[in-house]
Parts: C-alpha cells; structure tokens; sequence
C-alpha cells in the first residue's frame, strides 16, 4: 500500500501545480487594457511535467468507469483530462511532436469510447495514453 500512497501524493502535487497552471492562465498579466494572458506556449516544461500525471489519474478513473458500464462517469473524467491537457498542449507539442500526436490520437479513443460505450476502446486509449505520458515524463524529469 505504501506505493498507491505514495502515488497519490504525486497526483496531489500534479494537480496542484496544474490548478497553478490555470490560474496563471485565466488571471492573464498587469491591469492595463491591453493585458496579456498566459497560455499554453508560457507553461515551463518542468511544470507539465508535474502536471501530466493528471492524465493518468483521470484516464484510470474514465477507464475504469466504462469497465463498469458507468460512460457518463467515463465522459466526465475524460472532460477533466482533456481540460488538463489544453493547458499544457502546446509545451508538449513544442517539446516533442511525436508525443503530442500520440496523446491527442490516444485522447480521441477514450472519448470516442465513453460517447459509443465501448470500454475496449477507452481502455486502449488509456493505455496508450499512459504508455506515451509515462515516457514523456521519464525523458524530462
């Protein structure tokens, strides 16, 4: 048990740093009328890579909602990740092109999934997913 613990502390920072992240987002910079805001682009690589395990919680969670027969449950976490991954997109797609393919290819499986109730697909998403996250965040830790 003391890996799942530890495991969910490091999703708790994850999602920490992505609340961060969004904010940073949504608060945009100065008070003048001509105030820019943060995007995507502005997010350091350190921070998604923080952030990216978001991904794999929510996508284990839609994973195992559909296993479950429970697709609205699986379209609502998918609906956080996706919301995760928009703020940290750009980063990836920056960073690593091939990654950035593979996750929006691997997201539009879980989604299909859950919207056409076929767990076997959003469970192939996931693990896709999963695989390329998991590398990405091995390769710029």
């Amino acid at each position: 048990m003391p890996h799942l613990h530890l495991r969910r502390r490091h999703t708790g920072l994850g999602a920490v740093t992505l609340a961060f992240v969004l904010l940073l987002g949504a608060c945009g910079g100065g008070g003048s009328s001509a105030a820019t805001t943060t995007t995507s682009q502005d997010v350091p690589l350190s921070l998604v890579v923080l952030s990216l395990p978001i991904l794999l919680d929510n996508g284990q969670q839609a994973d195992g909602a559909a296993q479950k027969g429970d697709f609205d449950t699986a379209v609502d976490r998918y609906a956080f990740l996706h919301d995760a991954w928009k703020a940290l997109r750009a980063t990836v797609k920056k960073t690593d092109r091939g990654a950035y393919d593979k996750i929006e290819a691997a997201e539009s499986l879980i989604l299909d999934g859950a919207q056409h109730h076929d767990a076997a697909r959003v469970a192939k998403g996931v693990a896709d997913q999963a695989a390329v996250v998991t590398a990405f965040i091995k390769a710029h830790k």
